[in-house]
């Protein structure tokens, strides 16, 4: 949890971000049995790290991956806490399809056309999505895609809810027979799907050899209906197989 970018600063909730993560916290920072108050916590004691010099309550050091923090020199600015996060972590840039599209479903034949940054290099449920490197600005709601930076040509699809988070995630290929050649049934899945070694016949889909199913082959729960045009897909998140190239 970050210190409000709006509003009032305290120096007792700087000392709980510090020392919890958490700027609302109910907790109080103790030292030496000795509860701290605004009146013995200096703006100087939360801008770098260490001892208070009152309690004796030792500070983490600042976190400079936050998208705010002090810049170590006087004079110190309460300002210069505003969206403060002790616990942010460094964000991860993706190549992103950032116009929302009605459906659930990314066509894998989409050019990017922005970066978003993401809390972690492979993104799932409940991360947060961002479009500023420092983590400021919380990525808009609705169905968006992703080229997946130094997979190949594995693209992927993500709906964001509300505050940036994200509320489902898969990766996902157009799948239908239709639009493949060279077909191989080279195996079976633990769950009994047949998986195939294949080529896209427009190359704009991938190119080379790939692993996958057919859409028409899976249970109804895992096809991602006229992904490409009158072409299914195939949400390879619900089903026991991976789809990749090799």
């Amino acid at each position: 949890m970050a210190c409000p970018s709006s509003g009032e600063i305290t120096l007792r909730g700087l000392a709980r971000e510090k020392d919890f993560d958490n700027y609302g916290s109910g907790s109080i920072p103790t030292g030496n049995s000795e509860a701290v108050d605004a009146t013995v916590i200096s703006l100087k004691d939360v801008s770098t790290s260490g001892y208070s010099h009152s309690t004796h309550v030792e500070f983490e050091a600042t976190n400079t991956a936050s998208a705010s923090y002090p810049d170590g020199s006087t004079p110190y600015a309460m300002s210069e806490f505003y969206s403060y996060d002790h616990d942010a972590v460094a964000l991860y840039s993706k190549s992103v399809y950032s116009t929302g599209v009605p459906k659930k479903v990314f066509a894998c034949s989409q050019t990017t056309n922005a970066t978003w940054y993401f809390t972690d290099l492979t993104p799932a449920i409940n991360d947060y999505v961002y479009t500023d490197s420092g983590g400021s600005s919380a990525a808009p709601s609705g169905n968006y895609g992703f080229k997946n930076i130094g997979s190949g040509s594995t693209d992927y699809r993500f709906s964001v809810g509300g505050a940036g988070i994200l509320t489902d995630y898969a990766s996902c290929s157009p799948s239908d027979r239709r639009l493949k050649k060279n077909i191989k049934l080279i195996g079976y899945s633990p769950s009994g799907l047949k998986i195939y070694t294949f080529e896209y016949l427009n190359k704009l889909f991938g190119d080379g050899v790939f692993q996958g199913v057919m859409s028409d082959e899976i249970p109804n729960n895992a096809v991602i209906k006229n992904f490409v045009d009158i072409y299914d897909g195939v949400d390879y998140s619900k089903i026991d197989v991976e789809f990749k190239k090799i």
